[in-house]
C-alpha cells in the first residue's frame, strides 16, 4: 500500500473536482491511502454554503484536512508544510488538482523528494490585468515545467498548451480522457419524467433542451443565448435550462458581472419564457433524462462530463468542435458539431435536432451513449489514472531540473 497526498483548493462539485473524487476513490479501491488538503467549503454566489465533494470524498475512504492557505497559490509555509506531511507519512507522490494548488503540489514534492503529478482537467486562463497575468503565468509555467513528474491531461487541447505555451516535455504528459458512469448511468420512471419536464413549465410535445457548466465566459452561456434568440425565429415550442451557476475562485467577481449580463440579455430579447437559469443541481442525471436533448456551447475546454454524461443518458447531442468534442464523436453519428463560437451555426444545428424524425434522434443518441460505455466509462478511466499514478509514484530526484541543484 502506498500514501498520496492530493491538493484541492475547490471543493465545488465541479467537473473537475468530481473526476479528483472518482480517482481518489479509485486509488482508496486498490489499497493505497488518499490524504486530500483541501482548501474552504464552497460558498454560493448568494453567501450560503454550496453543494461540495467533500462528503463523496469522506464517503470513498479519504482522510481529509483542511488548509485555507490553498488559495493563496504562493505559499512558501504552505510548500514546506506538505513537503514536512509527506514525509512523516512516507508519501510516495503530491497530485495537485486545481490551477490555483499544483504548483504548491509540485514543489512540495520536489522539497520532500518525491513524484509531484498534476491532474489538469482544463485549460489555463491567468486572470487579471496583462502584467499581473503574464506574471502569474510565469510562475506557474516555471514550476510546472521544473517541478512535474507527469502531468495527466484531459484532451489533446490542454497536453499542446503544456507543450507548446509552458515547454512541458512531452515525455512527461500523458493523457486520459475524463469519464462518468456510462454503464450504470440512472434511468428514471416516466412519472418522474413527466413531473420533472412540468417543473420547468414543458409540459406536453414542448422540445426541452438541457445545458450543463458552470457559469463563466469559457462556457459560453452568452452564445447560446444569441443562439436561442434566432432560434425563436425557426422553431417556437422549446425552452432551454441552463443548469450552473459561478464558483468561487480567483474569477469569482469577474463572473458574477458575466451573470448579471446574461440575465439582462435574456430580458432584452424578450426569451424569459424559453431560457431557464436552473442554479447548480444535484439531479443533473434526472434532468437529462427528462430533456428531449443537450446543447453545448463553450468556447474552449478540457473535457467537459456534462457531455458525456448526455451521451451516457443517450441523448441527441450538439456540441463545438473543440475538446468539448470527446475523441470518437462523429459529426452526425453520435451527434451535430459545430464551429466554436458561431451563433447561426448552433442555431441551426440545434433546429436541425428539434425538426429531426424520432428514428433519427434515436439512431444519434444510441450511437452516442455506446461511445460512452465503450470509450468513456469510469471504471476503465479510473483504472488507467491508478495505473499512471502507481508507474510514477515513489522517490525522485530533480536535481537535473533545478539550476544550481537548490529546490527555491
Amino acid at each position: 500500500m502506498s500514501t498520496y497526498l492530493m491538493t484541492l483548493t475547490l471543493t465545488g462539485n465541479t467537473g473537475a473536482a468530481r473526476m479528483a473524487h472518482r480517482f481518489a476513490a479509485a486509488l482508496v479501491n486498490r489499497g493505497h491511502q488518499v490524504v486530500l488538503i483541501h482548501g474552504p467549503s464552497a460558498i454560493a454566489v448568494d453567501g450560503s454554503p454550496a453543494e461540495t465533494v467533500l462528503p463523496d470524498m469522506k464517503n470513498a475512504g479519504l482522510e481529509l484536512r483542511q488548509d485555507d492557505r490553498l488559495v493563496a497559490s504562493v505559499s512558501p509555509r504552505l510548500v514546506r508544510s506538505l513537503a514536512k506531511t509527506a514525509k512523516q507519512m512516507k508519501a510516495h507522490a503530491i497530485i495537485g488538482v486545481n490551477q490555483h494548488d499544483r504548483p504548491i503540489a509540485v514543489k512540495a514534492a520536489a522539497l520532500a523528494g518525491i513524484s509531484g503529478l498534476i491532474s489538469v482537467q482544463n485549460q489555463h486562463r491567468f486572470w487579471g490585468p496583462a502584467f499581473w497575468a503574464n506574471i502569474k503565468r510565469g510562475y506557474y509555467s516555471s514550476c510546472v515545467r521544473r517541478f512535474t513528474r507527469l502531468a495527466i491531461c484531459t484532451s489533446e487541447q490542454v497536453a499542446s498548451e503544456l507543450t507548446n505555451e509552458m515547454n512541458l516535455p512531452r515525455d512527461r504528459i500523458e493523457i486520459l480522457q475524463n469519464g462518468v458512469d456510462a454503464r450504470n448511468f440512472p434511468t428514471y420512471p416516466a412519472s418522474e419524467i413527466i413531473e420533472t419536464r412540468r417543473s420547468f413549465g414543458a409540459d406536453g410535445d414542448m422540445f426541452l433542451w438541457v445545458n450543463v457548466g458552470r457559469i463563466d465566459y469559457q462556457k459560453g452561456q452568452d452564445i447560446l443565448i444569441e443562439a436561442a434568440a434566432r432560434l425563436r425565429s425557426l422553431h417556437q415550442y422549446w425552452k432551454i435550462v441552463c443548469i450552473g451557476d459561478v464558483t468561487s475562485g480567483t474569477n469569482k467577481i469577474r463572473m458574477k458581472v458575466y451573470f448579471s449580463q446574461l440575465k439582462q440579455r435574456v430580458s432584452e430579447l424578450n426569451l424569459q419564457n424559453y431560457f431557464v437559469f436552473a442554479g447548480w443541481r444535484s439531479d443533473v442525471a434526472k434532468l437529462l433524462a427528462s430533456a428531449d436533448a443537450y446543447v453545448h456551447s463553450a468556447r474552449y475546454e478540457g473535457s467537459p462530463l456534462s457531455v458525456l454524461e448526455a451521451m451516457a443518458a443517450q441523448r441527441p447531442i450538439v456540441t463545438p468542435e473543440n475538446a468539448s468534442r470527446p475523441p470518437g464523436f462523429i459529426h452526425n453519428q453520435h451527434g451535430l458539431v459545430v464551429r466554436p463560437g458561431d451563433i447561426n451555426d448552433l442555431a441551426e444545428k440545434m433546429h436541425t435536432i428539434m425538426c429531426a424524425s424520432p428514428d433519427e434522434k434515436t439512431r444519434l443518441s444510441t450511437e452516442a451513449r455506446r461511445l460512452a460505455v465503450n470509450e468513456y466509462d469510469i471504471s476503465a478511466v479510473a483504472a488507467r489514472f491508478v495505473e499512471l499514478v502507481e508507474m510514477n509514484s515513489g522517490p525522485y530526484s530533480y536535481k537535473t531540473k533545478i539550476a544550481g541543484n537548490v529546490i527555491p
